[in-house]
C-alpha cells in the first residue's frame, strides 16, 4: 500500500510540473501557425506590394529578432531561424520549443 501511495504521488507530480521555458502544444500551435502566416505573406509580397502585408510580415519577423536576442542571453546559443523553427517545432525539438515559449512570451497578439 506504501508502495502504491509513493507511485500515486510521484505520477501525479509528473503529469503536473510542467517547464515553464517550454512552449506548451497551444504556444507551439501559434508559433507554427505564425511561422506559416511569415511564408505566405512573403508569397504574397512577390507579387503583390501591399503595404498592410508588408507591415504584418515586418512585425512577425521583429518579434522573431526580439525572441532570438533573448534565446541568446538565456542559452548562449543561436536560435533556430525563422526558415527552420516551423519543421523543428512540428518535431518538438527542445531548442524550438525553448524559442517559441519566447515568441510567445513577448507576442502581444498571442491571447
Amino acid at each position: 500500500m506504501k508502495k502504491f501511495t509513493l507511485i500515486l504521488i510521484f505520477s501525479i507530480l509528473i503529469t503536473n510540473c510542467s517547464q515553464d521555458n517550454i512552449a506548451n502544444d497551444s504556444e507551439r500551435n501559434w508559433c507554427i501557425g505564425k511561422a506559416q502566416r511569415a511564408d505566405n505573406l512573403l508569397l504574397f509580397m512577390k507579387s503583390d506590394n501591399n503595404e498592410a502585408l508588408r507591415t504584418e510580415y515586418f512585425d512577425i519577423i521583429s518579434e522573431i529578432g526580439t525572441a532570438e536576442i533573448i534565446y541568446r542571453n538565456d542559452y548562449d546559443s543561436n536560435p533556430p531561424g525563422l526558415l527552420k523553427v516551423k519543421e523543428e517545432l512540428l518535431s518538438n525539438d527542445e531548442e524550438a520549443l525553448r524559442f517559441c515559449k519566447i515568441w510567445t512570451d513577448i507576442s502581444a497578439d498571442n491571447e
